[in-house]
């Protein structure tokens, strides 16, 4: 029987999406044997780099479905599209009867749904093309608010055991709003920010914050001092502080290919870096700087 408790409802409605994946109910990924029948077709990249967000929004999802009463759930299918194409996925759906799309995530998908030349049924994607790029018709967008994706970021950060960071972010009203949201959700996780510094989109160079961001402004400090205090001119390579287990750089794509560069070049090309999706262009080709990301 399902608990009484709000609370403890929705968890045990959660437990049976995650149930009906590892079954193969309803939520099941698609595979090529299936027969058709009338679906909603889930297109999200389950593997790869998007996979924390998508595994969420899957969840999501399933939890909602079964929160509606069983005679009234349609059949729902998962597309992987981190195992194969969008386009590849969007056949699939279509051949196998789907009715309404959900999908996919990443602005690159969503871009690549967009240039999808055959029929399918009405999409629902879950990120927007560019400002520039004119939706085609039954083609319908939703997506996350910087700040929301800023808190997923924090929970993928803890997920991965990581504890304690620095984030570096755009300054203006934007950085400050997906700032809060991330550092809310980081400390209510147990997690710790030991630091923050904010860059000026406008300019190229970011060695400023960076340096002051990472300690490297110390270590200079201290190099500078001893070396007035003997005397002597001495070789030096300046050392970051130790204690940061990850970089939290949301920022634009124009801003993010400049900054991921400058960050390795400054001795942080080691720590695990995250971003929300505004850092990635639909054009795959120019997010080869972000590799790592």
């Amino acid at each position: 029987p399902e608990p009484r408790s709000g609370s403890q409802a929705a968890r045990y409605r959660e437990l049976l999406a995650r149930a009906a994946l590892a079954a193969g109910g309803p939520g099941a990924a698609a595979g090529l044997a299936e027969e058709a029948a009338p679906h909603i077709a889930l297109l999200l990249p389950i593997t790869g780099r998007a996979a924390a967000a998508a595994i969420s929004v899957r969840d999501g999802f399933l939890t909602a479905y079964y929160q509606t009463r069983s005679q009234e759930r349609p059949r729902v299918r998962v597309y992987d599209t981190g195992t194969q194409s969008v386009a590849d996925a969007l056949t699939l759906a279509t051949r196998q009867g789907a009715e309404f799309i959900v999908g996919p995530l990443t602005r690159e998908e969503v871009a690549a749904a967009a240039e999808f030349p055959a029929q399918h049924a009405p999409l629902l994607a879950l990120n927007f093309l560019p400002a520039e790029r004119p939706a085609p018709p039954q083609f319908y967008q939703y997506a996350l608010s910087p700040e929301d994706e800023a808190r997923v970021a924090a929970r993928r950060i803890l997920e991965d055991q990581h504890r304690r960071g620095v984030a570096l972010v755009p300054a203006g009203g934007w950085g400050e709003r997906v700032l809060a949201a991330f550092r809310q959700e980081l400390l209510s996780g147990g997690g710790e920010l030991l630091a923050t510094a904010t860059i000026d989109a406008s300019r190229t160079d970011y060695s400023g914050p960076i340096t002051e961001l990472l300690g490297l402004s110390d270590s200079t400090a201290r190099f500078k001092r001893l070396e007035a205090a003997i005397g002597t001119k001495l070789q030096f390579e300046p050392r970051r502080r130790g204690d940061i287990e990850f970089i939290f750089a949301p920022a634009q794509p124009s801003t993010e290919r400049l900054l991921r560069p400058q960050l390795r070049f400054h001795y942080a090309g080691d720590i695990p870096t995250y971003a929300i999706s505004d850092a990635f262009e639909p054009d795959v080709r120019a997010n080869q700087e972000l590799d790592g990301l």
